[in-house]
């Protein structure tokens, strides 16, 4: 009888003499892909990150299975540093791993890495990619627009309205629940990178309580200074930010831009909702 374990060694039950044999897979070191170190995809696709921000690790040899975390692999609301023995170093810190294939590892960066060059490792059995050279901000912030929410061209940013549909023109997108906002609507926007919070959660953490945005954080649609009612980590997420956004009177239009700031600097990506 031959059985296999998560890091790719089998077990085999050798009944003639009484044993269980171990034979240990060798595997090939993980390689990162040059320019293979990217914040979230959806985010914005950023070739630096910040502390506590996400980012996808492209390569090869990179795991022995393909999966993403489940709540069995938390120790109470921390977040796993490895998955099937493929773990992520960023300056010296154990990243927090949420998906894990051949290709592909996506992860938080810890919260105690400085900002500057630092490098990042793969390491998967008993082998370590050679080092990345990865630049951290302070803050490198995304708003959540995945490549779906590109609609003819324009890039639409999610946007979830009080019904749960999505703000972007109606029937766009084939199955999805979708509607322009109207002016005074609250809307629900996400995403990473935007920094400390007070009271302070940690970076691989799932958020139990409420906070707030340090930093100073300003959200336009059409040009019009937004009000923003809440802005901090999501509750029931680890290292996702929500935003509750009020819509200002602007003119109705299939694209209306949404931009941001943080801190005085603006946000790079251009994004836009509908609005009726």
């Amino acid at each position: 009888m031959v059985s296999s374990s998560p890091n790719g060694n089998f077990y085999v039950a050798d009944f003639t003499n009484n044993r269980i044999r171990l034979l240990t897979r060798v595997l090939p070191p993980p390689l990162v892909s040059a320019g293979g170190v990217v914040s979230a995809s959806s985010f914005g696709e950023f070739p630096s990150a910040a502390p506590g921000s996400w980012i996808e690790i492209y390569g090869t040899n990179l795991a022995v299975d393909s999966r993403q975390w489940s709540g069995s692999d938390f120790t109470g609301v921390n977040a796993p540093t490895s998955l099937d023995g493929t773990s992520v170093s960023i300056g010296g810190k154990a990243a927090y791993v949420a998906f894990i294939n051949s290709g592909q590892v996506n992860v938080q960066v810890p919260p105690t890495v400085t900002p500057g060059t630092q490098q990042l490792t793969v390491t998967i059995g008993g082998g370590t990619s050679a080092a990345y050279n990865l630049t951290i901000n302070p803050t490198e912030p995304g708003l959540d627009a995945p490549p779906a929410f590109k609609i003819g061209g324009t890039q639409y940013v999610v946007a979830i309205a009080a019904d749960g549909s999505y703000v972007i023109p109606t029937g766009s997108i084939t199955g999805v629940n979708s509607k322009p906002a109207k002016p005074g609507d609250t809307i629900v926007l996400y995403g990473v990178g935007f920094g400390p919070v007070t009271p302070a959660i940690p970076p691989g953490q799932i958020v139990q309580q409420l906070n707030q945005l340090t930093g100073n954080l300003s959200i336009s649609i059409g040009g019009v200074n937004a009000g923003v009612g809440y802005a901090g980590l999501a509750p029931n997420y680890v290292g996702l930010y929500q935003f509750n956004v009020v819509v200002p009177q602007v003119p109705s239009g299939n694209a209306v831009p949404v931009t941001f700031t943080l801190g005085g600097v603006a946000g790079s990506q251009t994004l836009y909702i509908a609005v009726q």
